[in-house]
């Protein structure tokens, strides 16, 4: 629909006419205060309401990162809780292992053929080092 037909339309519509204490009346209410708590703005119940709602958003606010801080804490002290027993785990792992190298004994096998193995026992070789330093020959053992 165009302006035009809009505006023609808006004339063929029958004229309203105003009661003759209509000015009087409207000037009245125009230079009276507002009564009604709608048009009166902020009313003391509504200044209280306002003051409520934003202490209680503040205390929801602060209880909120307070819990979050709490939550922050407890989690970093159960990380810092779990890193503590995986290091001692590590430990005890490292001492069982040193454990078990003290115990091994080191020898190892060179190779051979059907009727003969070749080993080489490394605590031999440690221990027959004399004390220029120099390896003092050791005598060998044949198992067949």
């Amino acid at each position: 629909m165009k302006d035009e037909d809009i505006e023609k339309l808006l004339r063929e519509l029958p004229r309203q006419k105003a009661s003759p204490d209509f000015t009087p009346r409207l000037l009245g209410k125009l230079e009276k205060p507002p009564s009604s708590p709608t048009t009166a703005g902020l009313g003391a119940r509504s200044l209280i309401a306002a003051a409520a709602s934003l202490m209680l958003l503040v205390a929801l606010t602060s209880g909120l990162r307070y819990w979050s801080e709490l939550r922050e804490r407890s989690e970093s002290a159960r990380r810092v809780e779990a890193l503590r027993d995986e290091y001692e785990a590590l430990e005890r792992e490292l001492e069982e292992l040193r454990s078990l190298a003290a115990a091994s004994q080191p020898v190892v096998d060179l190779g051979g053929t059907e009727d003969l193995d070749i080993l080489l026992d490394l605590r031999a070789i440690t221990a027959g080092t004399g004390r220029d330093g120099q390896a003092q020959h050791q005598p060998v053992e044949y198992r067949r």
